[in-house]
């Protein structure tokens, strides 16, 4: 009798430890996310990595404003020739001379015909050191190389826009970050280095494509790190950086004249990121996507504990509708732009945006990169018009947050 009680407590001590054991509840990401709040220690870090590669991208995609700025100019005359005498003019309604950029007077006598600058070249005032204007004389009528060069810069984003993503959905947004940016670095301080217009525009062109498909890595790895009630605010708050950037460059540009040591300081910076490189994480929705809960699920605890938040016991829940598939390359290419392009309502909604963010885009790099010719100081209009975004993207986190 007493042996069978002492089985018996046994066996009732041993339910008792069961029962008492901390419950594994499976849970969806979303919801594992909800616990990190608004923006927690382990969140912060991977938002100041992500804003130290949006300010050189901002960096980046307006320098051409001052890389490739046009001083005052007029042909270059030989020594002892006076300026007036051989310099079509004019003379404005403040009273100063207005000197023709492109043409001299033929026999360098005031009254004759003009004839475009000859072998002596152009003469620039001293508002710059050097810029890819003075330097490769892209004047008058060699004016529109230096818009070739943005267009092919803004041309070849579009590409890595299109290419990057695409890439990231296959061997994830870490990678392409890190890819991303050590060509950024390269490409940039090759820019820097370039001894012709065609190097330069085309070191330029491959640099917009990684730029943005860095930027583009960086903004959704960012994002799928909030949980959908703070996403809006993440996304948003990004652009913010983006919009420092910009008010920043013209303070760099005043103080380096020139375009070849400028291209550097905006360039060389990037190097820092590949030393911090380890702390940035994966993105906890691509491991789901691809069949990796566990890596996941510890990258989870691991940035709690970073931030010191206590998570229950739980499992991540897999998306039945990417799970389906046993074939997990299938899988993924259904997830693609391809699976948007087959996808009925996604194909219209891909459709408005791209016309919306075409037009955006058009009419935002078209203002931006047209400050120079605004009446004032260069580099406070620069910085008025990257301020004035502020309130913008403050009046987007507003809206989407409100829901409206």
């Amino acid at each position: 009798m007493v042996r069978k009680s002492s089985e018996n407590d046994t066996a009732e001590s041993q339910e008792t430890t069961f029962t008492m054991s901390p419950t594994v509840e499976v849970l969806d990401l979303e919801i594992v996310l909800s616990h990190f709040g608004r923006m927690s220690r382990f969140q912060l870090i991977v938002f100041c990595q992500v804003c130290f590669n949006l300010i050189i991208a901002a960096w980046h995609s307006m320098g051409i404003s001052f890389i490739g700025a046009t001083p005052q100019h007029h042909c270059s005359l030989p020594p002892g020739i006076q300026l007036n005498s051989t310099i079509p003019h004019t003379i404005n309604k403040h009273g100063q001379l207005i000197y023709d950029k492109c043409h001299m007077f033929s026999n360098l006598s005031e009254g004759n015909s003009t004839v475009p600058c000859g072998e002596n070249g152009w003469w620039y005032s001293d508002e710059y050191v050097s810029t890819i204007a003075t330097e490769w004389d892209l004047v008058c009528d060699r004016t529109f190389l230096v818009q070739l060069s943005s267009s092919v810069y803004l041309g070849c984003r579009l590409f890595g826009a299109a290419a990057a993503p695409t890439i990231a959905d296959y061997i994830g947004r870490r990678k392409v970050v890190l890819v991303c940016i050590m060509l950024w670095a390269v490409l940039g301080t090759g820019v820097a280095f370039a001894q012709n217009f065609t190097t330069f525009t085309v070191l330029r062109g491959m640099l917009g494509a990684v730029e943005m498909g860095g930027f583009l890595a960086n903004y959704c790895l960012v994002c799928e790190w909030f949980d959908t009630r703070q996403r809006a605010w993440a996304g948003n708050a990004i652009y913010l950086v983006w919009a420092v950037g910009v008010m920043s460059l013209p303070g760099i540009a005043y103080f380096v004249r020139d375009w070849r040591h400028l291209e550097l300081i905006i360039s060389v910076p990037l190097l820092l990121f590949i030393f911090s490189f380890w702390l940035l994480p994966e993105s906890p929705h691509w491991l789901l996507t691809h069949n990796k809960a566990e890596e996941a699920e510890e990258l989870l605890r691991r940035a709690a504990t970073v931030s010191r938040l206590k998570l229950p016991p739980f499992k991540l829940k897999l998306p039945s509708s990417e799970y389906e598939e046993k074939d997990e390359k299938t899988s993924a290419w259904k997830q693609n732009m391809i699976g948007v392009i087959f996808t009925p309502y996604l194909r219209v909604y891909a459709v408005i945006l791209m016309l919306v963010w075409g037009i955006d885009s058009m009419v935002y790099y078209g203002l931006s990169l047209g400050t120079h010719t605004l009446a004032g100081n260069q580099y406070l209009n620069f910085f008025i018009s990257g301020a004035v975004e502020f309130p913008a993207y403050l009046t987007c986190m507003y809206c989407l947050n409100s829901q409206r």
